[in-house]
């Protein structure tokens, strides 16, 4: 089994494994990249969250800004 199995199945695992350490890295860089954003910039926004997120959530995420509040 590889960490990230170990993990998913909720049993012991190595937390500095390469590939574990590989995909931290890469949603820090992911969620940087998003709180960088212009506010205005919704597609950009909706690709991040989809890359960050992938099939987990089972679909297209929809966001509501502080400006789109009621």
């Amino acid at each position: 089994m590889t960490e990230k199995e170990k993990m998913l199945a909720g049993e012991i695992y190595n937390c500095g494994d390469a590939e574990l350490m590989e995909i931290w890295n890469r949603g820090k860089n992911l969620m940087r990249l998003f709180n960088n954003l212009d506010y205005s910039d919704r597609k950009e926004q909706m690709r991040i969250l989809d890359e960050l997120l992938g099939s987990w959530y089972g679909g297209s995420c929809k966001l509501r800004m502080r400006e789109d509040a009621d």
